[in-house]
Formats: structure tokens, C-alpha cells, sequence
């Protein structure tokens, strides 16, 4: 039997599921990627400074409050437009207003929004968008944590002074929830974003954090990214009374990726008066891989000029941005370059064996 025979035979008796040669199938195959804030950040998703989040999948941002999660999703959102996709942003949170969409390039005339905190609307909103199989939706929640369930209702409604534990109700909502999110993105060209939040575990077991939303979560994201935020200090070694804060820098790392090593990580640096350093990391990878060469406080670039000090390197990179990047590209092609965080890596594998440890017991 050829493998076009037996292709035929399954199509025809199994009606209404993707089956296709593997080369030939549009679920399996990615030609298009949207960009992220940085092209370090691109690098720690795809293995690429020009590919950033890779269509057809799922990627959750995780970390605590104020740490450039809705922004990172807003700005995706705004290459996502550019590259014919539609927003479609389910805000628990009341954060995406149509200023801040604005602000980070959104055009907000072509965009859906809704606002509800309960997860049965959401998934019945899903629903809708599988059963009319809508094309090209970039769908963005924010957050999990704002998620909750209408039991919330029904109990303090029934008379009930204090309503009544969920016991894990909400978990199971999220989790039906989130596979059909991940069936629009892979079966109607879309792709999803959502954001989650840290909290501490009470027993003994197990990582010290968990993402809230149940063990689900970790399950439906093709990529999980935790980033954390610190000052950019105008001058570190200023007197803490005398510091003034002139930016933000947001860790960045990938505790999950199904298109490229995990664990690698990269930071964006955010300066409130001249924004998103696109080329932040980028000096490291070149000093690394040779490109640039440091003696003391002068480097040599790529063209041979020698300057002296980092502001001028990083000068030079924003003047020649294709000269460097054609460089580092090809750089990390060969090199192995990589920015893998091994003590989160051991503590993420010792997490999952631990859990592992758990979930055997509660069997």
C-alpha cells in the first residue's frame, strides 16, 4: 500500500479530521513568525534574531504583577496586524484599554475586545469561533488569574455568607477552556497568547511556584516564558537615596519551547525616554562569537572602527543594524551559540520529578 493509498483510505473513513502527508499538511508546516520586542528575544524563541513567535501556536507569559506581560502581548498584537492577523483580546483585567492598544501600535479600529471575567463565556466565545471555523484570529487573554467561574455567583447568591470552595472546579473550566484555544490555533490558522501569574505551593512538594490555572496550563503552551522586572539605574553606584530609575530591564527565559532548546534567556531593556532597546544582548552574542573585539574599554567592529566604550558600540549597532545582524545570524548558525540558565533548568527538572513523586501517590 502506497502512503497516498493509505492517506485516501483514512480520509474517507474518518471524516471531518486533518490527515494529510506530513510535507503536505498546513497544521505541521510554519512559514510565518510574528516579531517580538527585541531580536535577542527572538533568538531565545526560534533560534533566529528574525523569528520571533512561530504561527499556529500557543505561548503563555508568566510572572508577577507589572512585568510587561499585557505590553509584550500588545506589541505581538501589533505585528500580528501587519501581518493579516486579527486581534482578538479577552481582558479579565480591564488593562487593554484603547490608549495603551494605541500606544504600542495596535490599530484598534481592526481589532476585537471583550471583557469577562468568566471562563464558561470565554469558552462558549471559543466555541462559536471553532463552529464558524474563522481564519487568521491572534487571540490574547490576560489573564488566567482574573479568570473565575459562575459557581461564584450561583453561591453568593443562594444565601451563602462565605461561597463555597471550588475544590478544582475552575481548574477543570480553564483546562476545557484552553484546548480549544489550542485546537484554533492549530486547525484555523490562529495563534494564542496568554498570561499567567506565580503563586506559592502550601505543601511541601513540588516546585516552590506553580502558574495558577491548574496543570493544564504548562500542558497547552508550545511556549512558556517567565520574566521577571529590575531598575535600569542612571548611575548603580549612586547612594540608594540618590538612585533615580531611568528604565526597566525584564529577565526573559523559556521554561517550555517545542521549537527550540528551552531554558535560554535574554533580557529586554525597556528606557522610559528612548523605549525598547531592539538590540539589547546583541553586544554579548558579538564580544562571544568573535564579531566585535574588546581590549580593555576600545572595541573593534565588524567594519574595523575602533571605539571606545559600551554607548558607542551600542551607537554603532542601532547605525549599521544590517551589517551586524547579517553577522550574528550566520553566527548562529554554526556557533552553538546559547544563553541556556542552568540553575533554572535544574530547578524546573527537579520540579517536574518531584511532581512526578506526587502525582503517582495521589494515584
Amino acid at each position: 500500500m502506497s502512503i497516498q493509498d493509505l492517506k485516501n483510505r483514512l480520509q474517507k473513513n474518518v471524516k471531518g479530521t486533518h490527515i494529510e502527508i506530513l510535507e503536505d499538511s498546513d497544521i505541521a508546516s510554519i512559514n510565518k513568525y510574528l516579531d517580538g520586542p527585541s531580536y535577542d528575544i527572538n533568538r531565545i524563541i526560534s533560534g533566529s534574531l528574525f523569528k520571533g513567535f512561530p504561527e499556529k501556536s500557543v505561548t503563555c507569559l508568566v510572572a508577577p504583577e507589572g512585568v510587561f506581560k499585557s505590553s509584550l502581548m500588545a506589541i505581538t498584537a501589533a505585528d500580528a496586524q501587519k501581518k493579516g492577523y486579527t486581534p482578538v483580546i479577552i481582558d479579565t483585567e480591564g488593562a487593554f484599554s484603547n490608549e495603551f492598544c494605541e500606544r504600542w501600535g495596535i490599530d484598534t479600529s481592526n481589532m476585537i475586545y471583550i471583557y469577562t471575567i468568566f471562563v464558561e463565556k470565554i469558552t462558549t466565545l471559543l466555541g462559536d469561533i471553532i463552529n464558524s471555523s474563522d481564519q487568521n484570529l491572534f487571540i490574547i487573554l490576560d489573564s488566567l488569574g482574573g479568570l473565575e467561574s459562575n459557581k461564584i455567583i450561583r453561591d453568593t447568591t443562594t444565601g451563602d455568607k462565605v461561597a463555597k470552595a471550588d475544590q478544582g472546579g475552575l481548574a477543570r473550566k480553564i483546562k476545557r477552556m484552553l484546548k480549544m484555544l489550542v485546537s484554533i490555533t492549530k486547525s484555523q490558522n490562529g495563534m494564542g497568547m496568554f498570561s499567567g501569574h506565580w503563586y506559592g505551593k502550601p505543601d511541601s512538594y513540588g516546585s516552590a511556584e506553580e502558574i495558577g490555572g491548574g496543570r493544564y496550563v504548562r500542558l497547552a503552551a508550545d511556549i512558556i516564558i517567565a520574566m521577571k522586572k529590575t531598575p535600569i539605574l542612571k548611575d548603580p553606584n549612586a547612594a540608594y537615596k540618590d538612585r533615580v530609575t531611568i528604565g526597566s530591564a525584564i529577565n526573559a527565559c523559556t521554561l517550555k519551547n517545542r521549537f527550540y532548546p528551552p531554558f535560554q534567556e535574554t533580557t529586554v531593556e525597556i528606557n522610559y525616554k528612548d523605549g525598547i532597546n531592539q538590540f539589547a544582548g546583541l553586544i554579548d552574542m558579538a564580544l562571544e562569537c568573535g564579531i566585535v573585539r574588546q581590549g580593555g574599554s576600545w572595541f573593534t567592529l565588524p567594519d574595523d572602527t575602533k571605539v571606545q566604550g559600551m554607548p558607542k558600540v551600542t551607537e554603532w549597532f542601532s547605525h549599521n543594524p544590517d551589517l551586524i545582524l547579517t553577522e550574528l545570524e550566520e553566527a548562529l548558525s554554526h556557533t552553538g551559540y546559547s544563553t541556556t540558565n542552568e540553575d533554572i533548568k535544574e530547578a524546573e527538572e527537579l520540579a517536574k520529578n518531584l511532581d512526578k513523586m506526587v502525582f503517582q501517590n495521589e494515584e
